[in-house]
């Protein structure tokens, strides 16, 4: 996980507070104490045997040490404060050595300090009853106690301090669509969603396809930097969180810099530009307040951070009311953009382009919108409750457009707890923990041999499928295992020896988890790229939403033209724009966004005319498109107890897959609903689980009732979905496929969704980020579109212009003979105002052709010259050569050949011709 102390965090809290509290009561008491003390000791009378010395050592002592451990608290405080509040991250953070090793330091410095203070006044014990018995001394007995309690409560905040310090057990969310309830996360309560959890540079953290750890982003061997100020190390997060290299520019931002740029600089003020939106993402940043915001000298950068981020979707995206209004209130002159799927790529897409002032209609096959995102309403004997059948949990908050949308919606979310979860076996029985850990060893230990395997083979791995390596590295270990030496102990010795058909059954419980979390069966996966993802897994806590996830596509298609059971058939696309045909209607526009399933491009489903590239296609053949199901059943009552997920291990291998896991959203999603999991090709019947649940919670006395509801999800049979995500399938190109996916076809037909990302395929937010890239990509090539047009009518009309231009001009001297002519020269002078003032200029005209004779075409050339130079270049010597060296020489004039004469040309034509009254426009 993204925050390794996260679950200790609100104890961590306590215990600083506990501390400061009993500080404050501690050292109050200490000084009412002690000056009683004093003006007792001052007085006449000290106590028999004690002499003055000890008694004014004991009082001087103890304060001096009451007020070092006051310091000590107050230190205490406030570098808890700084690191766990204004850096916005929690104690297990590796940028936070430093700061852990104070606060633990000091912790234990303060618990030993004050326990010493306690243990030094109850030596005295004896001697004060005593003496207070016979002096009636004011004496505060309740100083003791919470001297003492304060020791104990100082050593609790160091052991709660040194607990944090642990990473959390991997979430098994390894499993896309582990559900269950968790603890609450509310986004009332951090400014930013990257950071409710913290984030994890360069940390281990679980793989979400496999339970064990990998590297989180960038490179694992990063050497540890020091420490930023919070505000830069924020803006490094956010940045980290969203993708970005924190510290570089992408290549597409690259192209939109000027030459010799400061990336560094850039990428410094990119990630401000980023932060300031996170921080707030009720809001719209404009590209004036962002450049308003930044000093001067990064102004530059600032206007091209916002371009690029704001057109791919990293700001300025979602469903707060202000970018809704936004949205509806921008005129839709950009053009007509067709989105087929209202699933979350269609609907980002959709709402996105609206942003950017397109005019969107929405085509869904469904009476419904959310595609392979469904949530399903549960009643029965008086009870509701809500269940998700397709998508469900949000895998890392850190970065992610869901958890955005969620904080512009105000919902709480709830994080996912998996440790500890129990299994079962078929029979009922629970499963051996011990035996079930070291299986999961052998299990992981098989994947990372694998690992090391496909580096081995290189490229030839694409052919090769993860069962068959898996398979083999596990035959492997077993053979080492049996030439062992005898005297291997048993604590060192594989779960498969001595286990025998419980160790096999558990090893394919873990496959079967595997299984469910690529929606493909190991032997279809590729071994070389099956997990390619991992490095991009978005960071934090994985987290549910309550009342389930139809609340963010709801608020998605708010306001959005959405046509409900208008199945695409085809789809054709020209220079000219698209045509999409559904069964009753056909609908034109100047782009179409496909968000369709792959598994509905596998089958064919809409034909493209004319039909898509090759590249394209083998892209839709070589990637993998799986299947898995859930079974939600509502019960009268939670009778499966507190626990939040069990697992059940199937009596073969055959079967492994089939509600191999049960979790619960009682206390969620509203009454007591128990969902299975089934993954592979295992199939699943009613009774068959039912059967299960009494077996199991019938040996622990428990009576199973029959469900209130029950329902089954059925992605294989939707023919508008056709399975549940896409994978690497065994001879694929690799990430390099999704890549094809996401690539648009003649500028005009684009393509979304979660097959179409490299980064976060088979997610609900890789789906509803690839809606925004795609949008993105549509406005951009719509507005190149329109750009050239505009472009090529400008050069047509300045050409037409030209050509009248040039008929006006010749009609000029056409109207009269010139006022002075001379080679290929030729003059008329402008009027004058005042007829005994001399005219200061001439329009001249040159036409070389027309002095070469023949079929010479006439290529006349206009200027303005003062009336000295036309005299001057007359009367010089060496001809017309020489009359055009001193053009471009001393008198260095313009000459407007085929180019638009100058403004003065123009309107000196015009005083020529109306003072000769001839009419001429060139308008």
């Amino acid at each position: 996980m993204a925050d390794t102390g996260a679950g200790w965090t609100p104890w961590v809290w306590a215990g600083l507070a506990f501390n400061l509290l009993f500080s404050t009561i501690f050292c109050f008491l200490s000084w009412a104490t002690f000056t009683s003390f004093k003006r007792l000791t001052n007085d006449s009378t000290v106590p028999v045997g004690i002499s003055r010395e000890a008694w004014s050592w004991l009082f001087d002592g103890a304060a001096v040490s009451a007020f070092f451990a006051l310091v000590v608290l107050i230190l205490f405080a406030c570098f808890s404060v700084y690191y766990m509040l204004l850096s916005r991250k929690p104690l297990s953070h590796p940028r936070k050595k430093y700061g852990k090793g104070v606060l633990v330091a000091s912790s234990l410095f303060a618990a030993l300090h004050v326990a010493n203070i306690a243990t030094h006044f109850l030596s005295f014990t004896p001697i004060m009853n005593a003496w207070v018995g016979t002096y009636k001394a004011d004496f505060n007995r309740p100083l003791l106690v919470a001297t003492w309690g304060f020791g104990y409560i100082s050593a609790a905040a160091l052991l709660i301090f040194t607990e944090s310090e642990q990473s959390q057990p991997a979430t098994a969310d390894g499993v896309r669509g582990l559900r269950a309830r968790g603890a609450h996360v509310s986004y009332e309560e951090v400014s930013q969603d990257f950071s409710v959890s913290g984030d994890s540079d360069g940390e281990l953290q679980p793989s979400a396809k496999r339970r064990r750890l990998a590297y989180a982003a960038g490179d694992a061997n990063e050497p540890v930097l020091a420490p930023l100020a919070p505000q830069e190390q924020l803006e490094e997060d956010a940045a980290w969180a969203v993708g970005f290299p924190a510290a570089e520019a992408l290549a597409e931002e690259r192209v939109m810099l000027p030459p010799n740029a400061d990336e560094d600089l850039y990428a410094q003020t990119r990630n401000y530009v980023l932060t300031r939106w996170r921080q707030d993402v009720s809001r719209y940043v404009t590209e004036d307040a962002a450049v308003s915001a930044v000093r001067s000298g990064c102004r530059t950068y600032a206007r091209a951070a916002w371009r690029f981020l704001n057109s791919h979707g990293f700001i300025n995206f979602g469903v707060a009311p202000e970018l809704i209004r936004r949205s509806l209130a921008a005129p839709a002159a950009n053009g007509h953009v067709l989105v087929i799927g209202a699933g979350l790529a269609g609907l980002a897409a959709a709402r996105q382009l609206r942003m950017f002032g397109h005019r969107v209609t929405v085509l869904e096959g469904h009476e419904r919108p959310g595609g392979r995102v469904c949530t399903r309403r549960l009643e029965g004997g008086g009870q509701a409750a809500v269940a998700e059948l397709g998508g469900s949990v949000i895998t890392g908050i850190d970065g992610n457009p869901l958890a955005v949308l969620a904080r512009q919606l105000h919902i709480p979310l709830y994080e996912i707890e998996t440790e500890h979860v129990p299994i079962y076996m078929d029979d009922g029985t629970p499963a051996d923990a011990l035996l079930d850990n070291r299986v999961e060893m052998e299990h992981n230990a098989a994947l990372d041999a694998c690992d090391d395997l496909r580096d081995r083979m290189g490229g030839v791995a694409e052919y090769v499928s993860l069962a068959s390596g898996y398979h083999t590295m596990c035959a492997k270990a077993a053979a080492a295992r049996a030439t062992a030496p005898a005297r291997e102990t048993a604590g060192s010795a594989s779960p498969a020896r001595g286990s025998g058909a419980e160790a096999r059954l558990l090893l394919d419980w873990h496959c079967a988890n595997l299984e469910f979390a690529n929606a493909a069966t190991l032997d279809a996966l590729s071994m070389r790229s099956w997990d390619q993802d991992d490095p991009h897994e978005m960071l934090g806590a994985h987290v549910l939403l309550p009342g389930g996830n139809m609340r963010l596509v709801e608020a998605l298609a708010e306001g959005l033209p959405v046509l409900y059971n208008s199945v695409v058939t085809d789809v054709a696309y020209s220079s000219g724009g698209v045509s999409v045909q559904t069964a009753t209607h056909r609908f034109t526009g100047d782009a179409v966004v496909v968000t369709a399933p792959l598994g509905c491009l596998k089958a064919g489903d809409i034909c493209f005319q004319p039909p898509l590239p090759e590249a394209k296609l083998a892209a839709i053949r070589n990637l993998g498109y799986g299947l898995l199901n859930k079974v939600a059943l509502l019960f009268p009552t939670a009778f499966w107890g507190a626990r939040d997920m069990f697992g059940r291990v199937a009596p073969s291998t055959r079967e492994r897959g089939q509600f191999f896991l049960f979790y619960s959203t009682a206390g969620l999603s509203g009454g007591a609903v128990l969902v299975a999991l089934v993954s592979g090709r295992a199939g699943v019947a009613f009774e068959q689980v039912m059967g299960w649940l009494r077996r199991t919670f019938g040996r622990q006395g428990i009576n199973v009732p029959d469900p209130l509801q029950a329902v089954c999800s059925q992605w294989g049979a939707d023919p508008l979905a056709r399975g549940a995500y896409s994978s690497i399938g065994v001879g694929a190109n690799g990430g390099a496929d999704y890549d094809t996916m996401a690539r648009p076809v003649a500028g005009r037909v684009f393509f979304a969704g979660e097959a179409t990302t490299r980064r976060y395929p088979a997610t609900m937010h890789g789906a509803f980020a690839s809606g925004l890239r795609a949008a993105g990509c549509v406005a951009a090539t719509l507005q190149r579109a329109r750009d050239e047009a505009q472009a090529v009518a400008a050069a047509a009309a300045q050409a037409v212009r030209a050509l009248k231009i040039a008929k006006a001009l010749c009609q000029v001297f056409a109207s009269a003979p010139p006022d002075v002519q001379f080679g290929a020269f030729s003059a008329m002078h402008a009027p004058s105002n005042n007829a005994e003032e001399p005219e200061k200029e001439a329009l001249v005209r040159i036409d070389l052709g027309a002095t070469r004779g023949g079929r010479t075409r006439s290529l006349p050339s206009f200027l303005v010259l003062p009336a000295n130079d036309v005299a001057r270049l007359r009367d010089l010597p060496g001809g017309d050569e020489a009359r055009l060296a001193a053009l471009a020489g001393p008198l260095g004039a313009s000459v407007a050949g085929r180019s638009v004469p100058s403004l003065r040309v123009l309107q000196l034509a015009a005083a020529v011709l109306h003072a000769r009254d001839v009419q001429g426009t060139w308008e």
